[in-house]
């Protein structure tokens, strides 16, 4: 691992990123339970030789709504709230929900397309002092786009009333910045988003089967116009 790390002169930042894309990528492989609430699990880590331990039953989801959650974070904004979303088949909606799984809020992100959301992050933007979520538009399981989108939104603050929001009369976020991306050597899919959470630099790494992921990043600021190249950092394996 030593020479690993002194080859590529990986950061910490990118050693952490490197280790939480292969937890994303392992959450990602449990299947969503067919009842009609959906489980949220965690990995720990450490806990045997493979460095992996059993899947814990954290919450439901009382939301019907949340039928395959597949990115998560928490909020910065709002304390004790999370984010999630669905995978594909879905609007382009972002839910809340508090720590005992309760429904929070339903918000349509302003101005986004939902085609394979595989993943979100919340870090920093364009405002200092503010918190936003990210949405990434990534999956490409057949590997035939041309580009990739992250969408950038201010987190909205969740109000006791907002509780009453549904899919079918959601709230509004506001607009989205619309970040637009290729890899610089080839087309991939990819199921883990993390925004650096100082500087806000922006990482998508790879799902690619029998082969280790590999790791992009777009350094901010982010532009919000035209296609933004991602550079290759390294392979995580």
């Amino acid at each position: 691992m030593r020479n690993f790390l002194q080859r590529h002169k990986l950061t910490p930042f990118v050693i952490s990123i490197i280790s939480f894309s292969l937890l994303s990528l392992s959450l990602a492989a449990i299947q969503a339970p067919t009842d009609a609430t959906k489980t949220v699990r965690a990995n720990h880590i450490g806990v045997d030789s493979s460095g992996y331990g059993a899947p814990v039953h954290l919450v439901n989801l009382g939301n019907q709504s949340i039928k395959e959650s597949s990115g998560i974070a928490a909020s910065r904004r709002n304390a004790g709230i999370f984010w999630t979303h669905n995978d594909s088949g879905d609007g382009p909606f972002v839910y809340a929900f508090d720590r005992q799984g309760k429904h929070r809020g339903v918000w349509r992100v302003t101005g986004a397309k939902a085609i394979d959301w595989e993943d979100m992050a919340i870090g920093p933007g364009p405002r200092r002092g503010r918190s936003y979520l990210y949405l990434g538009d990534i999956g490409d399981n057949s590997k035939k786009r041309d580009q990739i989108t992250v969408y950038r939104v201010a987190e909205p603050q969740v109000t006791p009333k907002d509780s009453s929001s549904t899919v079918q009369n959601p709230r509004d976020t506001e607009a989205a910045d619309v970040i637009r991306l290729k890899y610089p050597d080839g087309k991939y899919d990819a199921e883990a988003l993390l925004i650096h959470p100082f500087t806000g630099d922006l990482y998508v790494i790879t799902k690619v089967m029998g082969a280790p992921a590999r790791v992009y990043k777009l350094r901010a600021p982010a532009p919000k116009s035209g296609v933004s190249t991602l550079s290759y950092v390294a392979a995580a394996g």
